[in-house]
């Protein structure tokens, strides 16, 4: 007798049941990576080179090069890299990961911390969860590039008139300030950023680039910009992704108010507004391929930070009651985004 009882026998199938469940470790230890590899210029340094030497690739970046080796031989394994004889070179699974990188930016970079710490933000009575503002603000101006920025040039595009001057409440790295500036040549653009971060390195890129006569940017709330601002006659003030956070810290209420005061001090505009529509309760909605593996983990988020997601007819009631007149309302391209989550439109405030 060995003293195992066969009672403990391992069950049938048990490697295989193993394997499946762990899945999303590995997908946690993979997400984490990736961000990494792209956030700390690892995937610029290998993508477009020939094989390297890790050791070299590490003393450019300034990094240790065992723990580089460590990362890398960990992307080997899944089929991003290739090493061989301490060198190392990217496989066309790591190029085609470029362009999804700002999703990485907001999802991992921005809300690794809220995701840590929803055991505690789920005890009755706990606060907002905190997130990183910056990473969240820029990786979500990036993504807008494929998504956003094109919904409101077609928006923008609905007015008759090129605009000559736009306020963007809410604009991050100011990536949409430079996006309207190149559509359209004589645009004067107002960026109103809260978090210090994104202001300063806005500042920055706006202030060494061609741009800096064309665009103005203000470190403020949105709030506090349209109670206070002295800017006059815009053809049209941006709202992308704000009322969502007003929302969630201000209520309804406060919302009809923001966007009342938004009219008073601009009556003669157009608003576009931008947000995301709430299908996270949609079974049939949510078994869409992207709506699983962005919307899923966004809507998530959004539970756990003062941030409220809402539909098309909570939107339009809610403008209405604020004294604005829904002009258009669109959704993004089918093929960037076919789930239609994410809403446009184009409001008039009198």
């Amino acid at each position: 007798m060995n003293g195992i009882s066969s009672d403990s026998a391992i069950p049938a199938g048990f490697e295989d049941r193993l394997v499946r469940n762990l899945q999303p470790i590995r997908g946690f230890a993979l997400a984490f990576s990736l961000y990494h590899l792209f956030d700390l210029g690892i995937a610029d340094g290998m993508l477009g080179e020939p094989s390297q030497s890790i050791h070299a690739l590490a003393g450019r970046l300034n990094l240790d090069p065992v723990r580089l080796e460590g990362l890398l031989l960990f992307l080997q394994a899944e089929g991003f890299v290739q090493i061989e004889s301490g060198h190392v070179s990217a496989l066309g699974k790591l190029s085609d990961m470029r362009e999804a990188w700002p999703w990485y930016e907001m999802l991992i970079g921005g809300y690794a911390q809220t995701y840590s710490a929803m055991g505690e933000g789920l005890r009755a009575g706990s606060g907002a969860l905190s997130r990183n503002g910056a990473r969240v603000g820029s990786g979500s101006c990036k993504i807008s590039r494929y998504d956003a920025i094109p919904l409101t040039k077609d928006l923008l595009g609905r007015l008759g008139a090129r605009p000559r001057k736009i306020i963007d409440l809410g604009c991050g790295n100011a990536l949409y300030l430079r996006e309207l500036c190149s559509l359209f040549p004589d645009l004067v653009a107002i960026g109103v950023e809260p978090d210090e971060t994104s202001h300063a390195q806005s500042a920055v890129d706006i202030g060494l680039g061609e741009l800096a006569e064309r665009i103005r940017l203000y470190r403020s709330t949105a709030q506090d910009f349209i109670q206070g601002t002295h800017e006059r006659n815009a053809d049209a003030l941006i709202i992308a992704f704000v009322l969502q956070e007003i929302l969630g810290q201000d209520g309804r209420q406060g919302a009809v108010q923001f966007l009342r005061q938004v009219a008073a001090k601009f009556p003669d505009s157009h608003i576009v507004v931008i947000e995301v529509d709430n299908r996270a309760g949609d079974a049939a909605a949510m078994s869409h391929p992207l709506a699983l593996s962005y919307y899923n983990p966004y809507y998530l988020v959004h539970y756990f930070t003062k941030q409220e997601l809402e539909g098309p007819d909570f939107w339009r009631k809610l403008f209405s009651e604020a004294g604005l007149r829904l002009v258009a309302q669109a959704t993004t391209d089918p093929d960037v985004d076919s789930t239609g989550f994410e809403l446009g439109f184009l409001l008039q405030c009198r």
